[in-house]
This record gives C-alpha cells, structure tokens and sequence, in this order.
C-alpha cells in the first residue's frame, strides 16, 4: 500500500466504530465509536468518557489535519524530485522530509489513542481490544477492510 493510500486508511480506521459483527458492521460502520450507543452500552462508557473521548478527538484532530497535509505535500514533492532523476542527495533529503512528516503524523496520532485510552478503565480496554480483534478478524474473512 502506498504512503498516500496508508494514511487516509489509517485515520479513518482509527476514528470509526471497529464491529464484531457483520450486524454491528451494518449498524455502526462510520461512527465514532466513543459516540455509538450500543458500542458505549457494550464498553460500559459513560458520558462523560464518551464527551473526553471525543474532546481529546477534537483537540487533535486540526494537528492531525496539518501533519497529514504535510505529509501529503512531501510525498508530491518526493514523487517529483525521483521523476526528475535528481541526484542522489537531493532524493535522500526528501525521503528524510516525507518521513520526518509521516513520523510527526504518526506520533500525534499514537498520542492520542493513548490519550483516549486512558479514559477507559482497565475492563473497557479489554472488552475494546476483544471487540477490535473480533472487527479485524471479520475484516480479513471478508477479504478487505470494511471501509464505504
């Protein structure tokens, strides 16, 4: 999978509802999972996680916004300088650019799940883990990922 494919695939992945069911799948594909009733009802999440939870989303998400749209403009420009046959240094210059903005993204992504993690109790994230292998393991039987 290309960097450019990578990356949306990996925000939407991690903001929607991961189901356990081709029903729930049905259900639930495309919510933020913090914000589903039924989801919420199966973790045991409260309001006020679930308004923490998606006040951690908030407060991320424009950053995540930013480093994406960086890494995208990287990728162009790494694109370009390798079509144009550039010398060596100039190509390796770039590749430590996209990664720097692939890496800055990744980071304040992987903060923020941890972030969001932290508002579960030890019990939430197990039954979250559970239902997230459930979702993966649906999603390889499948063939592919759920995505709309």
């Amino acid at each position: 999978m290309t960097g450019r494919a990578f990356l949306p695939t990996t925000l939407m992945l991690l903001f929607l509802l991961p189901g356990g069911t081709s029903a729930r799948q049905d259900s639930h594909h495309g919510t933020k999972w913090w914000k589903d009733n039924p989801f919420r009802q199966e973790l045991g999440l409260s309001d006020d996680q679930s308004a923490r939870i998606e006040a951690i989303f908030q407060s991320t998400l424009p950053r995540l916004r930013e480093l994406y749209d960086a890494s995208q403009r990287a990728e162009v420009e790494l694109k370009k300088v390798v079509d144009a046959n550039d010398a060596e240094g100039v190509v390796s210059a770039q590749i430590d650019k996209t990664e720097e903005a692939r890496c800055a993204f990744n980071k304040t992504r992987t903060l923020m799940l941890y972030r969001m993690r932290l508002v579960l109790s030890p019990e939430q994230r197990a039954k979250f883990r559970k239902v997230h292998q459930d979702w993966e393991r649906q999603r390889h039987k499948s063939g592919g990922d759920q995505r709309h």
